[in-house]
């Protein structure tokens, strides 16, 4: 995962600081490979702080065997009402 980091630092030329930066992939249910790896940013890279998020997520988890067991917290999100 710090390989992973480290060349998104460098495409996006911004510096990925564990403990300081919050990586955010939103959209993430496009890709079953990328919410597999969550995973591994939890025991490989633990001191970065990682958030995941799709709008239509919950229906790739479905499809997927297993996904991160103990390791991942899932909270959910509704639209906000100003009003």
């Amino acid at each position: 995962m710090k390989k992973t980091c480290e060349k998104l630092s460098g495409t996006l030329g911004i510096p990925i600081v564990p403990g300081d930066t919050l990586l955010f992939i939103d959209e993430i249910q496009v890709s079953k490979e990328a919410i597999m790896s969550l995973r591994y940013f939890k025991e490989d890279y633990p001191e970065l702080h990682v958030i995941a998020a799709g709008s239509l997520l919950e229906f790739t988890l479905e499809e997927l065997p297993s996904f991160g067991v103990g390791r991942i917290r899932s909270l959910y999100m509704y639209p906000f009402s100003f009003d």
